[in-house]
């Protein structure tokens, strides 16, 4: 019996270096040839701005497409400042998730213009809407997506004294969502912003534009502003 276990032990051992490389390597090419799956799109519910625009409810058209040099631009039917901020400016907010063109272009581009030539009364009293849709957009973590909310809610910020003190009241909801885009390795990526009407051309690096909207917001929030942000954010350190 013992001279039978020693047989089968020397032939098993009698494996050649060479036949265990080769089987493990044909193994490897195997499973190297399987091909990996492909991330599954995301399909979102069609936004108010999409519906609007499919009722030719919206005031504007494309100007420049979004491939322009400029970023692309809109032809506005009727000025920005003498629409009703309180429903246009949240629906153009909701439109942020949008990825496909010409509808990413009508937020970020639409959002931007009536930030620009609105009165700051007019915005600030359209902020409470306008927040539910930034939260969303950035709870994505879709890379595009929340570096055009972002720089939205930065536009925000700076439109003037009375909007940016609309935005205070709602830190809370917006801070968890920043701290994890600050977490996720995808604010260790740099990406591309070709397709994005970027407030600075070139590279963007989302932790970095993360960091400059809570700079943002200790600036215009008040001698308190700094400690409920570091309570949300343990890693902010401050401007």
């Amino acid at each position: 019996m013992l001279s039978c276990q020693s047989s089968v032990l020397s032939s098993v051992s009698g494996l050649s270096l060479t036949q265990r490389s080769n089987n493990s390597q044909a193994s490897g090419d195997k499973a190297a040839t399987k091909k990996l799956p492909k991330p599954k799109a995301v399909k979102r519910a069609p936004t108010e701005m999409r519906k609007c625009y499919e009722r030719g409810d919206l005031p504007f058209s494309v100007l420049d497409s979004a491939g322009h040099p400029s970023g692309g631009s809109l032809l506005w039917e009727v000025e920005p400042d003498l629409l009703d901020y309180e429903t246009y400016l949240p629906m153009l907010f909701g439109g942020l998730v949008e990825v496909e063109e010409p509808f990413a272009l009508f937020a970020r581009r639409g959002i931007l213009d009536m930030l620009q030539h609105g009165e700051d009364e007019s915005i600030a009293e359209a902020v409470p809407l306008c927040i539910p849709h930034i939260r969303l957009a950035l709870l994505t973590e879709d890379t595009v997506i929340c570096v055009t909310a972002i720089e939205s809610l930065q536009a925000l910020l700076r439109a003037g004294k009375e909007s940016a003190k609309a935005v205070l009241p709602f830190l809370k909801q917006l801070l968890p969502a920043l701290r994890r885009l600050m977490r996720n390795p995808l604010s260790q990526q740099r990406h591309d912003d070709k397709a994005l009407d970027s407030l600075k051309r070139g590279v963007v690096d989302l932790s970095t534009i993360v960091e400059e909207t809570l700079n943002l917001l200790n600036r215009y929030g008040g001698p308190n502003a700094f400690k409920v942000i570091k309570a949300m954010v343990p890693m902010y350190t401050g401007c």
